[in-house]
C-alpha cells in the first residue's frame, strides 16, 4: 500500500494512507482511521491518486485541444475583443429579427383595423337608411292591421295594403363583429423569433437562478440526511453517527436522540411525524418513540428508506427497492413481492400529493470513476420515479431519450418533492439542486448552485429548502416554484 511523503499532523511519523470521502477528501493516516474517522467512507490513497491523476491528465488534454496553455497575453486580449464583437453581432441580429416580427404584427394589426372601419361604415349606411324609412311609418300599415287583413280583410283592403307594403323597402342586416383574444403562446413566439445554438446544440440555454439564502451554519458533522419539519426546523444525521439532531434555521440544537446504532438514513412518517431510520450494521428499520423500536428486519443491509402517506415503508438495498408494512411484512403483488431494480439506491423520497416514489441511484459508479469516465462500463447515475406500486414512470437522465438535450443531471445524491410534485435533485457533480418535471421527467431549471457538493436536500411546506453540504455546512434557502416567479 502506497503512502504519501508528508506525515500526519496529529500522529508524528505516520504516513497518509487513506482518503476520507466524508470529510472533503481529507488525507489521513492509519491511526486517524481507527479513531477520528472510524466508520467513515475511506478509500486507499493510491487508488484515489490514480483517479485524480487521470482527472488532471484529461484536463491537460483539454488545454492542449484549445491551445489555452500557449496563449499569449495578446492572443487573450484579441479573443476578448472577438468575444465582445461576436455577442454584439448576435444581439443585433436578435433585435433585427424582433423588429421584423414587430413589423409583421403591425401589418396584421393595420389590416384588422381597416376591416373594422369598413364594416363600421357598412353598418352606419344601413342604419341611416332605416332611420329615414322610419319617417314613413305614418303612411304604412302597422302590425295589427296586417295581421287583421291576413285573417279577415276584404279583397279590396288586401289588394290596397299589399301594394303599399310592396313599395316599402327595409335596410339589410347589420354585421355583428367581435375580436376574440387568444392567449399568447411563448413557444410560438420563440419559434418565429429563432433559437440560439450553444456549442452547436439547438436548445434553450437555462439562465442561472439566484436563490435567497435565509441562513447558513456549521453542524457537528456532515449532514448526509436532512428531513425538514414544521416550525422552521429539521432533523439532521450522519450515516456513521449514532446521534440525530433536531435543529432550527440557525443551527441551534433543539433535541438530540442517541439511537445506540449508526443511523444510515432517516425518514419522517407523514401520518405521525415520527422519525424512522435504517441501520446498515444489523439490517434493521427502526421507529423512534420514547426510544428506537425495531419494526423491520431485512435480509440485506438497508441503504435508504422513506415512509408514504399510507404508512408503507419503502426500503432501498443494494440491487433493488422494496415495500414493507409498518409491522415488517413484505408487500406483494399477488405471489410476487413488490420490488424495483436499483443498483445503489442511496436516497429515497415520497411525494405527499401523488404518492410517487423517487430514488437517487448512482448505478454502482464511484464519483471519481464517473468524473474520469474510467471503469463506468456504460453505467450512469440517475434518478428513477415510480408509482406507489414501484412501477417506473420515468428515469432521468433517460439514456434512451437521446433527443432531450436538457439532461443536465450528472451525479444525483438526494431527492425530494415540491408542492407541485416536481422532483428536486441534489447533484454532487455540479454542486447544484435541479428541478425535474415530476410528470414527464424533463429538466425544468437549476434551483441553486453553490461552492460545495450537496449531500442532502429537503423542502418544508412553507417553501424553505434545506441543503446539507460536504464539510458540515448547512444552507437554508427560500425556494420559489416557477408559478411564483415574476
Amino acid at each position: 500500500m502506497a503512502t504519501s511523503q508528508s506525515g500526519c499532523a496529529r500522529h508524528d511519523g505516520a504516513g497518509m494512507s487513506y482518503v476520507c470521502l466524508d470529510c472533503d477528501e481529507e488525507l489521513i493516516c492509519r491511526e486517524c482511521r481507527d479513531d477520528l474517522h472510524k466508520g467513515h467512507n475511506l478509500h486507499d490513497v493510491s487508488e484515489v491518486l490514480t483517479r485524480k491523476r487521470e482527472i488532471i491528465r484529461q484536463y491537460l488534454d483539454s488545454l492542449s485541444l484549445t491551445d489555452q496553455s500557449e496563449d499569449s497575453v495578446e492572443d487573450t486580449e484579441w479573443k476578448l475583443r472577438e468575444n465582445s464583437r461576436t455577442f454584439r453581432s448576435l444581439v443585433e441580429r436578435i433585435r433585427k429579427q424582433g423588429e421584423v416580427m414587430k413589423g409583421a404584427i403591425d401589418t396584421i394589426i393595420d389590416r384588422l383595423v381597416k376591416v373594422c372601419a369598413e364594416i363600421e361604415k357598412h353598418n352606419a349606411a344601413l342604419l341611416e337608411t332605416y332611420k329615414a324609412s322610419q319617417h314613413m311609418e305614418c303612411r304604412t300599415p302597422g302590425v295589427e292591421i296586417c295581421e287583421k287583413l291576413i285573417t279577415s280583410g276584404t279583397n279590396e283592403e288586401v289588394m290596397r295594403v299589399a301594394k303599399t307594403c310592396q313599395s316599402r323597402s327595409f335596410p339589410g342586416k347589420t354585421k355583428m363583429v367581435d375580436f376574440r383574444i387568444k392567449p399568447l403562446v411563448t413557444a410560438h413566439l420563440q419559434h418565429m423569433l429563432g433559437k440560439l445554438t450553444v456549442d452547436g446544440l439547438d436548445h434553450e440555454y437555462q439562465l442561472t437562478n439566484t436563490c435567497t439564502i435565509l441562513s447558513q451554519f456549521q453542524h457537528v458533522s456532515t449532514a448526509s440526511t436532512c428531513r425538514a419539519i414544521g416550525d422552521e426546523q429539521a432533523w439532521l444525521s450522519h450515516w456513521a453517527d449514532d446521534v440525530i439532531y433536531r435543529v432550527d434555521q440557525q443551527g441551534h440544537v433543539k433535541e438530540s436522540v442517541h439511537c445506540g446504532v449508526k443511523v444510515r438514513q432517516m425518514a419522517l412518517c407523514p401520518g405521525t411525524g415520527r422519525v424512522w431510520f435504517c441501520c446498515w450494521d444489523d439490517c434493521t428499520i427502526r421507529e423512534i418513540l420514547d426510544r428506537p423500536e425495531t419494526r423491520i428486519v431485512t435480509d440485506q443491509s438497508p441503504m435508504s428508506l422513506c415512509v408514504t402517506a399510507d404508512s408503507t415503508v419503502v426500503v432501498g438495498v443494494a440491487g433493488d427497492v422494496r415495500l414493507y408494512t409498518k409491522d415488517g411484512r413484505t408487500i406483494s403483488s399477488g405471489e410476487i413481492p413488490c420490488r424495483q431494480s436499483a443498483m445503489t439506491p442511496h436516497h429515497l423520497a415520497c411525494c405527499p400529493q401523488t404518492g410517487d416514489i423517487a430514488v437517487a441511484d448512482n448505478d454502482g459508479v464511484v464519483y471519481d470513476e464517473y468524473v474520469s469516465k474510467s471503469g463506468t462500463g456504460g453505467k450512469r447515475p440517475h434518478i428513477k420515479v415510480m408509482d406507489k406500486h414501484l412501477n417506473v414512470r420515468f428515469c432521468y437522465p433517460d439514456i434512451d431519450r437521446r433527443g432531450d438535450i436538457h439532461q443536465l443531471l450528472r451525479y444525483p445524491y438526494d431527492v425530494c418533492f415540491d408542492a407541485r410534485g416536481d422532483v428536486l435533485v441534489a447533484d454532487w457533480a455540479t454542486h447544484s439542486v435541479l428541478q425535474v418535471d415530476g410528470g414527464r421527467g424533463h429538466f425544468l431549471r437549476t434551483v441553486y448552485t453553490g461552492d460545495a457538493a450537496p449531500h442532502t436536500v429537503s423542502l418544508q411546506r412553507s417553501g424553505v429548502l434545506w441543503v446539507g453540504l460536504v464539510g458540515r455546512t448547512v444552507r437554508v434557502l427560500k425556494y420559489r416554484e416557477e408559478h411564483d416567479e415574476g
